[in-house]
């Protein structure tokens, strides 16, 4: 195989990676925005529950706290996938990188993997 063909051939990876690269920043951020919502969500769903009180209106409550509960799930769930994209972003920016010779990619790669951040996505 002659350099010119390996340089193609490396040319097409970079490609598809960068394709799928830009496919997961695009989960990512569609679900960020989710988290959002669902933080506005949460935010209405607890007003609920603290304005209904538990008297007359015990049942309403209690959907209004299962309701909190299911939110609270699809919050951490939704930072579970997040986490996973931006593990296989770090990945695919340590391969671009690699493949092209200098540092072109570095994103998620320097953002902090610990501490708050790791709460927040």
């Amino acid at each position: 195989m002659s350099h010119g063909e390996q340089s193609a051939i490396q040319r097409e990876d970079v490609e598809v990676l960068l394709h799928e690269y830009d496919t997961l920043r695009n989960e990512v951020l569609s679900r960020a925005s989710a988290r959002l919502e669902l933080l506005g969500l949460l935010s209405i769903a607890a007003t609920l529950f603290g304005v209904s009180g538990f008297s007359e209106h015990w049942r309403w409550a209690y959907v209004v706290g299962i309701a909190l509960l299911i939110l609270i799930g699809l919050w951490f769930y939704f930072g579970w996938s997040m986490k996973r994209c931006a593990i296989r972003l770090r990945q695919i920016e340590g391969e671009v990188n690699t493949a092209i010779g200098r540092t072109v990619l570095r994103w998620e790669s320097d953002l902090p993997q610990k501490g708050l951040s790791s709460l927040i996505r």
